[in-house]
């Protein structure tokens, strides 16, 4: 399900989140937080996550489903990712943090229901390769 590069670098993680999606019930916490020096792999690692969650499919890594297509182009309704620069609401003028109006719009569009697994991914630095 895993891309092998992942499996390689996040071995328990992936094995994890194989066995949970694998599941019937897809029984897994409800948020988790990565930390560490590798912030580029872990915002990869969530966003394949993300994409697993949503797939249509099976879940294979070359998944070409919409579901899949849409977050590997960054376009997933569901799938956001909120930095001090990326998704913020059009009055927030703040430039050096994530502010509350962001985590307020999170937590706004947390009422209406949704046909997907929703994935907001919160990244403190710059994604930078």
């Amino acid at each position: 399900m895993f891309h092998p590069i992942f499996k390689r670098k996040f071995e328990y993680f992936t094995n994890y989140f194989e066995s949970a999606l694998k599941n019937q019930n897809r029984s897994f916490a409800q948020s988790l937080v990565l930390y560490g020096q590798d912030i580029v792999s872990q915002y990869y690692l969530a966003m394949e996550i993300a994409r697993q969650l949503n797939c249509q499919k099976d879940g294979a890594y070359n998944c070409d489903c919409i579901n899949c297509n849409w977050i590997r182009n960054n376009q997933h309704p569901a799938v956001l990712t909120i930095t001090k620069n990326d998704n913020k609401p059009s009055d927030d003028t703040s430039s050096k943090v994530i502010s509350i109006r962001q985590t307020l719009m999170v937590n706004n569009s947390l009422i209406n229901s949704s046909d997907y697994y929703r994935v907001f991914i919160f990244c403190d630095s710059e994604l930078t390769e």
